[in-house]
């Protein structure tokens, strides 16, 4: 999982939707999100494992997924009711407060997968990395046997089988989420700049 930052404002446009089918999930069990090669090479009996890859320290292996890894099995609901009934700002751009009760309005879709337990690069205590293209974090998934989630299964993990707003519950808690922390105006002309764009980026990282 990789925070993927100014794709558009540096011309490389829109990212290409990631669907199921252009990028099947094959292995029995859970579908563990990696080349069919490396699939056919490590999946045993419907249990997956890794072939050599760093696992965190103190992690451990479930039925169908790697240490390093979480499953995600659930009904993905398209369209959830979530209702806030209080509001962190004037603005109501962000709920402090959901209603302790959700809804699903719309079809659902069956996601069963493994998903990295933290953002790239998957190491406990690391920042993640920001600051790359969509088809750079693509890559750099597809070097480690992966591929980037689907919105879809990004969004089932998040909200896990009972649709939660957050993903511990539905009272904001302002120390969990980096939107919580003070907007820095980022400086295009910097970030853009090759001299001077990763001090523009590390400016900006808050994770």
């Amino acid at each position: 999982v990789l925070s993927v930052l100014g794709s558009g404002a540096i011309g490389y446009g829109q990212p290409k939707a990631q669907t199921l089918e252009a990028n099947p999930a094959t292995v029995e069990g859970a579908g563990y999100c990696s080349s069919e090669q490396l699939q056919a090479e490590t999946t045993k009996t419907g249990l997956v494992e890794t072939a050599g890859a760093a696992t965190n320290e103190g992690a451990t292996k479930t039925e169908s997924c790697p240490a390093d890894m979480v499953e995600v099995e659930g009904e993905h609901c398209q369209v959830v009711e979530q209702i806030c009934e209080e509001f962190i700002s004037e603005h109501k751009d962000r709920c402090a407060k959901y209603r302790n009760q959700v809804r699903c309005l719309g079809k659902t879709t069956r996601v069963h997968v493994c998903v990295d337990r933290y953002e790239y690069p998957n190491r406990a205590g690391e920042k993640p990395t920001v600051a790359v293209t969509f088809n750079e974090a693509a890559e750099l998934c597809a070097a480690d046997g992966k591929r980037l989630c689907t919105g879809d299964e990004w969004t089932q993990a998040c909200e896990g089988p009972e649709h939660l707003p957050y993903p511990y519950g539905f009272v904001s808690n302002d120390a969990s989420c980096n939107n919580d922390k003070p907007y820095i105006i980022p400086n295009d002309s910097a970030y853009q700049n090759q001299e001077t764009s990763d001090a523009e980026v590390t400016r900006l990282n808050q994770s």
